[in-house]
């Protein structure tokens, strides 16, 4: 997996993301790390699993299924949709990137734009996200995405 984020200026983020590995809630870099980077700014995300998918359209209605089960927490709504490629060692795939609003009940800090794609391949899939503090904002996470590129080791 890769996560990507944009920090703020003098962060010295890539030093705070070596001190936090592993993660722990209770770890005053970890916390460092979270307040200069996912408060007020997007990042993106990109997983290769070794299962195969039929449709990357597919994997993302379930996924977003799967989120409205929780409706009595969290309401989910489309908010578009990009058309995108990820370069891989199959060549260029297209994928679609669908933006999604978030809201929780009795929440108001959660990353309210978020977006999924899923990208099928011959002996696995690639799942992309980008999440931000707006939906609105999620145009931003695309220049970045345009970037990424898959390859075996």
């Amino acid at each position: 997996s890769i996560t990507i984020t944009q920090c703020e200026v003098g962060s010295h983020c890539n030093v705070l993301v070596e001190k936090c590995e592993p993660w722990s809630d209770d770890n005053s870099s970890c916390k460092e790390l979270a307040s200069v980077t996912t408060n007020t700014h997007c990042f993106v995300m990109a997983f290769y699993y070794d299962t195969t998918i039929e449709s990357g359209d597919a994997a993302v209605a379930k996924y977003i299924d799967r989120q409205k089960s929780f409706d009595d927490y969290m309401t989910v709504q489309e908010s578009g949709v990009k058309a995108l490629s990820m370069n891989t060692p199959e060549g260029s795939k297209p994928y679609n990137f669908h933006y999604y609003d978030y809201s929780a009940k009795g929440s108001s800090n959660i990353k309210r734009g978020n977006a999924i794609g899923y990208i099928p391949l011959t002996s696995g899939h690639v799942e992309v996200r980008g999440i931000c503090s707006e939906s609105s904002q999620l145009d931003e996470t695309l220049s970045v995405l345009s970037s990424v590129q898959l390859n075996y080791n």
